[in-house]
């Protein structure tokens, strides 16, 4: 093979690689590398797929790979993307706006993750709040100072299943089990 040809087709194939990479790494999940459980362990964005609609979800690493009877699991393994990303968002948004009297509330976009990682070291989720670790103006990414500040977002995990109740119809009189007695 002539080496101009070989280095021309090496040279698309890395373009068309980089291309992939970058495609493949700009993903919608805000949280990757920031949320962690009660327990210190990361939580791993993930999805499932039922009847071709993709659910997002966050899970905790020791539930994520089988782990969870014998590592010290957080109380909370897995939650909704969406969910949990549209209250860290938007608390975040209106702390800001607060914050810097609602001027420069704007300019800090938190619309993906490069944008979320600059303002936010870490987000712990517990059973009934989030606890968002704000870093601190003059730290860089090397330092993890304990005097960050953080914020609490009271917050409750959504059901993982839709109650079910029956419905009568309204001219209809509940009529009573029996006791239990056979």
């Amino acid at each position: 093979m002539d080496r101009a040809l070989f280095d021309a087709v090496r040279q698309k194939s890395l373009a068309q690689w980089s291309h992939r990479t970058v495609v493949r790494n700009k993903s919608d999940q805000l949280l990757t590398g920031l949320l962690f459980d009660d327990a210190g362990h990361r939580m791993i964005p993930t999805h499932a797929t039922k009847a071709g609609i993709r659910y997002r979800y966050y899970v905790s690493t020791p539930f994520l790979h089988g782990e969870a009877k014998t590592a010290s699991a957080g109380s909370v393994s897995r939650v909704p993307a969406p969910d949990i990303e549209d209250t860290v968002v938007k608390f975040l948004k209106e702390h800001l706006a607060a914050e810097h009297d609602g001027a420069t509330a704007s300019l800090v976009p938190l619309g993906d993750r490069g944008d979320l990682a600059q303002v936010v070291a870490r987000v712990v989720v517990h059973r009934d709040r989030l606890i968002v670790q704000l870093k601190s103006d003059n730290a860089n990414e090397a330092s993890d100072c304990s005097d960050d500040r953080s914020l609490t977002i009271p917050w409750q995990k959504p059901p993982s299943k839709k109650s079910r109740q029956i419905l009568l119809p309204h001219n209809a009189l509940a009529k009573r089990r029996p006791s239990g007695t056979v």
